[in-house]
């Protein structure tokens, strides 16, 4: 992999970031919380507000504490989750019971919410519902986690219409919602999986992680930060020893969960300029079981100031406040430049914000144009967060890009950063647009729920990798001469093949195929990221995924 130029943003980290206090035993603090619940503080504010929520006793509630959205506190004794406890609650984020302590969640428990993607309930036993209160019903969040690893009542019924979980699986935004259940639950119904869960997972749109080992991986004990920003510090360390494999860490500074990284060398995000922070990660294994807390490193962000004007015209035109988004977006730009990069990208969206006067913006020339290359909204179904655009399976953006007026033919190529992996509903592609077999430029991550085959088709040959179930990550499919074509994945080149062909004279959409004036193939997955760009050499497209997973790691973005 080539390397990043270092530019003086990372000069100003080296010589003014802080020396790191690190400890050399295992911190491991009281425990003065094991209840966290995100988004519900401006209803649940207090510990007698909450203590009616969950119907327990609020002497029960102690260290009760509000942290911006969320609220944690330390709660004492086993309780059972009260009927319609959560209902159609809309701003709830995260439940999580590090205690174990709830043992049962009532009818409706959880039913009908609006963005929680994790439920964390290691002791819970049994989830009831009726014919009328089901839990996880009607549920549209992507990428939701439920924790119930020893759960042996899914609502006393095995459920042949997926009562527990109805609709979950039937509403496209739905797709990607993961349930970890005992090991036995595999084979609870007559030798197949139970019920209510065999039903969340009709379609393949669902996952089912059936849980065998309870061995917790042992503890990072090397933690050092590394690279300092504003907004994010970078985490390195030795990966402990696990019975099974880790998947992730958990990142907390001050005592609050802030992000997910995938091993050593990731950003703990979402910080703020000039400001200490004490910082510990757990490791979590394949089945969620969690280490003890690492030891503790206490580091201080720096105030770099923002000075590249691109970059800056880029945030000023969409208006952008997040600083993690703003700071991404200033990395992304300056590599790009300082590895002679940025002159080769003819249009690029980052996709921040939450509006789609937030997302159309291309950052090579900020103006809400079709000149511009600005986008605009088709279909329907376009939803627009600081995660990325996702069109649902039924919306698209058309660029106004058309490549035979702003590419080579002998030299171009497209780049997409895909932050999920759901299933598609049928044939799908992510980018592109196509007039014939022979006059056309896209690519598709996972274009069908069957071979999930990976394509770039640019201007004439199909060249793909088969039977890869993986959406994620930083795709580049590039023509090179007037025969080359590559499609990478994360830097590497996975496929390779001849091409002859002409350039489309329509507009490239993203979120679906151009299909000659018409949407083909919508795609639900999340993008992060759209770049259209000049042919590329082996180590420029190592280079730009560098940059890229550089940037998508400090906002916070990077799951691959």
């Amino acid at each position: 992999m080539g390397e990043i130029a270092i530019n003086p943003i990372h000069n100003v980290h080296k010589k003014y970031r802080t020396v790191n206090l690190v400890n050399t035993y295992i911190f491991t603090p009281p425990i003065t919380y094991n209840t966290y619940i995100g988004g519900i503080s401006a209803s649940v504010s207090s510990a007698s507000s909450l203590a009616t929520k969950l119907g327990i006793s609020v002497g029960a509630i102690s260290n009760f504490t509000v942290v911006g959205s969320d609220i944690k506190c330390k709660i004492t004794g086993s309780y059972a989750m009260p009927v319609n406890c959560w209902n159609s609650n809309s701003v709830i984020t995260y439940f999580r019971d590090y205690d174990g302590l709830v043992t049962s969640i009532g009818a409706g428990g959880i039913d009908d919410y609006g963005q929680c993607y994790e439920w964390y309930f290691p002791n819970c036993l049994s989830i009831a519902k009726t014919n009328s209160n089901y839990s996880f019903h009607n549920n549209h969040t992507q990428g939701v986690v439920l924790y119930t690893p020893r759960c042996t009542d899914w609502g006393g019924t095995q459920g042949a219409d997926g009562g527990m979980f109805l609709n979950i699986g039937n509403a496209l935004d739905a797709k990607g919602f993961t349930i970890y259940a005992p090991i036995a639950q595999q084979t609870s119904n007559a030798g197949g999986v139970e019920g209510d869960l065999a039903a969340a997972i009709v379609g393949g749109y669902n996952t089912l992680k059936f849980v065998s080992n309870f061995t917790v991986p042992n503890p990072v004990t090397t933690l050092v930060a590394g690279t300092v920003y504003n907004t994010a510090i970078q985490l390195n360390f030795t990966a402990p020893s696990s019975t099974n494999t880790i998947e992730y860490y958990e990142c907390w500074s001050n005592g609050v969960f802030k992000n997910k990284i995938n091993a050593s060398g990731g950003y703990i995000t979402g910080l703020t300029a000039s400001t200490s922070y004490d910082i510990t990660v757990y490791a979590v294994d394949i089945f969620m079981n969690r280490s003890l807390v690492s030891n503790m490193v206490t580091q201080s962000t720096i105030n770099y100031s923002y000075t590249d004007t691109d970059a800056n015209a880029y945030t000023s035109a969409r208006a952008i406040t997040n600083p993690s988004s703003i700071e991404a977006d200033y990395v992304l730009i300056t590599q790009l430049k300082s590895n002679s990069l940025y002159t080769k990208i003819q249009s690029g969206y980052t996709f921040k914000g939450t509006t789609i006067s937030t997302h159309k913006y291309n950052f090579k020339n900020p103006v809400d144009t079709d000149a511009g290359f600005r986008l605009v909204a088709g279909g329907s179904g376009n939803t627009y967060s600081e995660l990325g655009y996702n069109g649902n399976g039924t919306g698209y953006l058309d660029s106004k890009f058309i490549p035979s007026a702003n590419q080579t033919v002998n030299s171009n190529g497209i780049t997409i950063v895909v932050g999920t992996n759901n299933t598609p509903a049928a044939d799908v592609r992510e980018v592109g647009s196509y007039v014939s077999n022979s006059q056309v430029s896209l690519i598709g991550v996972k274009i069908n729920n069957t071979t999930y085959n990976r394509r770039s088709w640019i201007n004439g040959t199909i060249i793909e990798q088969t039977g890869v179930n993986e959406a994620r990550g930083v795709f580049t499919g590039v023509k090179t001469s007037s025969t080359v074509q590559k499609l990478f994945r994360n830097g590497s080149s996975i496929v390779t093949g001849n091409s002859a062909g002409t350039l489309p004279n329509i507009s490239q959409w993203i979120g679906a195929l151009n299909a000659g004036g018409s949407p083909y193939g919508y795609s639900n997955q999340r993008i992060q990221i759209i770049l259209f760009h000049e042919g590329l050499s082996d180590a420029e497209a190592s280079t730009l995924y560098s940059v890229i997973d550089l940037s998508e790691a400090i906002a916070g973005r990077k799951t691959w």
